[in-house]
């Protein structure tokens, strides 16, 4: 019993700590009490909604990305304590901690609002190194009920019940739906772009840029063991039609502009993590491997795949997933077809609200000139028939695919070649858009921005 309370007040202490303005600690049964007037005026200057809870709060770490997520870790223990008593965050302290873990994985210093998960926005208001370690002070905003909902999940699925049917199959449920919602919260902010940055090349004609081209088109062919022959065939083919575009539309100049888009590391780390923790099994991919010999069945298991390119290669592992696939395809529900999907043959990557709005966002390239004024403006669905892998022509411009995966190319989450609908989440992607431009264009342009709108 004395080891009890011991290891009670430990508890307490090291996990449930978060600070006001005087960085007074607060514990979860000192939650919602008046500890002074100054942190009352603080609690209601930053929490003017009621369905946010606004948390200053400190925490530390080696570095300021481990010290950051350790204060998103101290605000949420901390809001756990208002609608959760201590005596049941000590009966479910792992459940808990791994909740909140869960919750704060995708925290990264450079992103300040955050569209899926318990946290709506995270602000560091100050950082400090202090006996070699980093200090992180931040005001984080907490989604009261969402936040709420998932934690009763995880203290009532698993509450210590009688054995039987109907307890275990609680659990089972509980179990199946947190990873759901791990899922989702992996792949949401994916699809749409919300951890994706894009690095722009040095813009070039299609003379410059015939041998980056053609070296894409190159690697990605022999990925897929054609011969030889057949390879440089479709390089002759495929600079051929690029040649005819822009001798049909001269005047008008063609120019490359080679880019790149890439998973923020931060979210490429903690999903790797996640999934680690999460995933049933794991199988290290192989070219040519089917869906199914990953160990899946219809309504049973989802496979998910994490990886990158290198050295023309796919290199990334399987992630079986087990008992979520009815459950993801109630979000994603075009999951099972992706490349049909991308094709927009299966309802296509659509919100079922009856507008059809494509999940992925469009592209939109700017041109500027010297006053950041806009000259020239492209914007390009994301159902242009890149399900084909090749060029796609439109009448301003033509998208240069990286020939690997079929979708936009400028999103992250693909369908693996030679498997039918296996997803995976990649590191990085280079294309390029061939853009027609006139002389007044080309002399006056100074800049070009690319971005993601939402459909």
């Amino acid at each position: 019993m004395k080891k009890f309370i011991v290891f009670s007040i430990l508890f307490l202490i090291t996990t449930i700590k978060s600070y006001g303005a005087t960085e007074a600690p607060i514990s979860p049964s000192d939650s919602g009490k008046k500890t002074s007037a100054t942190s009352e005026e603080v609690s209601k200057a930053v929490s003017p909604n009621e369905n946010l809870k606004s948390v200053i709060s400190v925490g530390l770490g080696n570095d300021v990305p481990s010290a950051a997520q350790n204060a998103a870790q101290n605000a949420l223990t901390n809001v756990v304590g208002s609608f959760i008593d201590s005596t049941k965050m000590l009966e479910k302290r792992v459940e808990i901690e791994q909740g909140v873990r869960s919750q704060t994985s995708r925290i990264d210093t450079n992103i300040k609002e955050y569209a899926q998960g318990s946290i709506q926005s995270f602000e560091v208001i100050e950082v400090k190194n202090e006996a070699g370690l980093t200090k992180v002070t931040a005001k984080i905003s907490v989604r009261i009920e969402d936040f709420k909902a998932f934690i009763k999940k995880l203290a009532e699925g698993q509450a210590n019940v009688e054995a039987g049917l109907f307890s275990s199959l609680s659990t089972e449920s509980s179990q199946k739906k947190n990873l759901e919602k791990i899922v989702i919260d992996l792949i949401n902010p994916v699809v749409r772009g919300e951890v994706s940055k894009f690095e722009v090349g040095k813009p070039n004609n299609l003379e410059g840029a015939r041998e980056e081209i053609s070296k894409r088109f190159i690697a990605s062919y022999k990925m897929e063991n054609y011969a030889a022959q057949t390879i440089e065939n479709g390089k002759k083919e495929l600079l051929t039609s690029l040649d005819k575009f822009v001798a049909e539309n001269h005047p008008r100049l063609g120019v490359y502009i080679p880019i790149t888009v890439i998973l923020d590391p931060s979210f490429y780390a903690n999903a790797l993590k996640t999934l680690e923790n999460v995933a049933g099994d794991k199988h290290k991919y192989q070219i040519g491997k089917q869906f199914e010999t990953y160990g899946y069945m219809a309504n049973v298991d989802m496979v998910l795949g994490l990886g990158e390119i290198k050295g023309g290669l796919i290199d990334g592992d399987m992630y079986l997933l087990k008992g979520i696939d009815s459950l993801i395809k109630k979000e994603f529900y075009w999951m099972g077809y992706l490349d049909k999907a991308f094709e927009g043959s299966v309802r296509g990557l659509t919100i079922p609200d009856g507008n059809k709005k494509a999940a992925i966002p469009r592209l939109n390239i700017d041109v500027l000139d010297a006053a950041d004024q806009i000259i020239n403006s492209y914007s390009i669905e994301s159902n242009l028939g890149v399900r084909t892998k090749r060029p796609v022509v439109e009448k301003n411009f033509i998208i240069v695919p990286d020939f690997i995966f079929e979708g936009p190319p400028w999103n992250l989450l693909v369908s693996i070649p030679s498997q039918t609908g296996t997803p995976m989440i990649v590191k990085k992607r280079e294309f390029g858009i061939l853009i027609l431009v006139d002389d007044v264009t080309l002399k006056n342009a100074k800049e070009i921005k690319v971005k993601l709108l939402p459909n």
